[in-house]
């Protein structure tokens, strides 16, 4: 068992769920999310058909973004993750005498942009090794608990 009250350290996180206008991917956005869920095993017409781009925008678009305003649950929660994490692979990177890169993670909900295209919650959280971060669809942990 966890105890996440006790972890200290904390890591970068880029909170960006309430972003109005951060899912605006566009037409190349959305092949290309369709051309991963098919090669991912899953349906490409039920990504049209449920995740066009003008759905996404409305979804993000009705949220009240001032919910996110602050340090809430998950933010904290990821935060400790990433901080427990990084103390981790500082202390194994200095028995080897390297020096480990700690990594930003960005919180976001739906869809956001990174440099390696467009991150949404169908891919699940990912590493992007052009900017070197990590992306987490908040409603991740809402797949996890159901």
């Amino acid at each position: 068992m966890a105890f996440w009250d006790k972890i200290t350290s904390r890591g970068s996180v880029d909170d960006r769920r309430g972003i109005v206008g951060a899912s605006g991917i566009g037409i190349t956005g959305l092949l290309l999310l369709m051309g991963v869920t098919y090669l991912l095993g899953g349906n490409p017409l039920q990504v049209l058909l449920e995740q066009g781009p003008a759905q996404l925008q409305e979804q993000v678009s009705e949220e009240d973004a001032s919910q996110y305003a602050g340090i809430d649950s998950y933010e904290l929660f990821v935060s400790q993750v990433l901080g427990s994490a990084n103390d981790m692979w500082t202390t194994q990177f200095s028995t080897f005498n390297k020096q480990y890169q700690p990594t930003e993670l960005v919180l976001f909900r739906k869809y956001t942009q990174s440099e390696c295209g467009g991150a949404n919650g169908l891919a699940g959280p990912h590493y992007c090794p052009t900017d070197e971060k990590v992306y987490l669809d908040e409603t991740f942990f809402v797949e996890l608990r159901d």
